[in-house]
């Protein structure tokens, strides 16, 4: 057995797992319904509650990200009390973010899903975020039709969840050995398709922009390493046939203007602020705060009396500063460095699935970009992105320990010959 493993954990918590995964994901269909979604939060949190304390007691040894987390969550808890000084209350505002996904972590290190139940549960979560994506365009909002307006309520949240789906759609495309590529290439294309068609119905633009980007430095490194080319060829094959179909059925232009229409609609050309929603001209605001407050931000921030900042790093600057939110600031670059520096040199892991978390990690990097929240949430939106990351970071610590006994044994070889 591979050091610091923690063995079979038998079927109940896996399925827990699917169960509290799915359970956060059909929530966000009911979001403008507070009842009905705060019931489903409930249940989702209940789950992962019990799946943490189950891999709390289970747990033997860590995997590095998980050190890493929990010590950016042990010094933002003592940032914590240092900041709730200038409160009546004490707060768990500075903290907040980082506990879904380090409790994910957590469980990741003990729940740990392989072969089947893996691929299980990559395919149910596609399914039911791209199912949800659809039926909120079609039942809160106008259905494959773009309106000027904001119709889905909890887009930010319902973004990154379909996002996601549509990133792993592309990652699975490639990744998993079937008896049949023709068919596994069409059936993840029309995955692909449908999760993009909800996003832009739904309007959420840091999630179109951050799943083109993603897919298309993923296909290009694909190109670049000579990986995949069969399955590359009767990608365009298959692409090609259905540009064709399109241009003889005459609907050639309508899915580029159906994005270009969700991302631009309702926007000045030229007009950079109008066209951020306003979001230029708040961190541009931000950023000048955080000049005259660099050491421990403003008070204005924390308490919301201004308005946030669409982007994560300028947001904790603007509230706790470049001392203050030290711990912060060093674990967002330190994630940047993990994911970028994997993602360029791939390491050889025993689940090859779990790779895409790499993918999914750097999707939630570039949306930070634009959305204050990400990578870490909001909410459970992130929630399959923490648990594979968890899960690749755990068995690329077995892979590297696995090839060192080798090495050993190999040694031993040779010293007893």
């Amino acid at each position: 057995m591979i050091k610091g493993s923690t063995g079979g954990v038998g079927i109940v918590p896996k399925v827990l797992l699917l169960v509290g995964t799915l359970n956060a994901v059909v929530s966000q269909f009911f979001i403008s319904e507070e009842m009905i979604f705060s019931s489903f939060s409930i249940g989702t949190y209940s789950v992962f509650g019990l799946l943490l304390a189950f891999s709390i007691l289970r747990l033997k040894r860590p995997s590095p990200l998980l050190k890493v987390m929990l010590t950016a969550v042990a010094f933002s808890t003592i940032g914590t009390l240092l900041y709730s000084i200038e409160s009546e209350t004490p707060s768990i505002y500075y903290v907040q973010h980082l506990l879904v996904p380090t409790g994910v972590l957590f469980i990741s290190n003990v729940v740990r899903l392989d072969g089947k139940w893996l691929v299980a549960y990559i395919y149910l979560y596609v399914i039911a975020a791209v199912s949800v994506g659809l039926a909120s365009a079609f039942f809160h909002g106008t259905g494959l039709m773009i309106s000027a307006q904001y119709l889905v309520a909890g887009k930010n949240q319902l973004g990154p969840t379909i996002a996601v789906a549509a990133v792993l759609s592309v990652f699975m495309m490639f990744e998993r050995i079937t008896s049949s590529k023709l068919l596994s290439i069409s059936i993840h294309l029309a995955l692909i398709g449908a999760a993009v068609a909800a996003l832009a119905s739904i309007r959420n633009r840091a999630g179109l922009l951050a799943f083109f980007v993603v897919s298309l430095l993923y296909l290009v490194l694909s190109v670049f390493r000579g990986r995949y080319q069969g399955r590359l060829a009767l990608l365009y094959v298959v692409s090609g046939g259905i540009l064709a179909s399109s241009i003889a059925l005459g609907y050639t232009y309508e899915p580029v203007e159906f994005v270009k229409e969700s991302i631009i609609v309702g926007r000045v050309s030229g007009d950079l602020d109008y066209f951020s929603s306003g979001r230029l001209e708040v961190a541009v605001t931000a950023v000048d705060s955080i000049a005259r407050n660099i050491a421990f931000g403003s008070h204005e921030y924390r308490s919301k009396e201004r308005g946030l900042p669409h982007a994560y790093a300028i947001n904790e600057l603007a509230k706790w500063g470049l001392l203050g939110g030290l711990p912060l600031i060093l674990l967002y670059l330190y994630l940047w460095v993990y994911c970028g520096n994997r993602v360029l040199r791939i390491t050889k892991i025993t689940h090859s699935y779990a790779r895409a978390a790499l993918w999914l990690l750097l999707m939630g990097l570039i949306t930070s970009s634009l959305e204050y929240a990400h990578p870490y949430g909001p909410g459970t939106s992130f929630v399959v992105v923490w648990y594979l990351v968890g899960l690749y970071d755990k068995e690329s610590v077995a892979s590297v320990e696995k090839a060192s006994d080798t090495e050993i044994n190999n040694e031993d070889r040779m010293v007893n010959t």
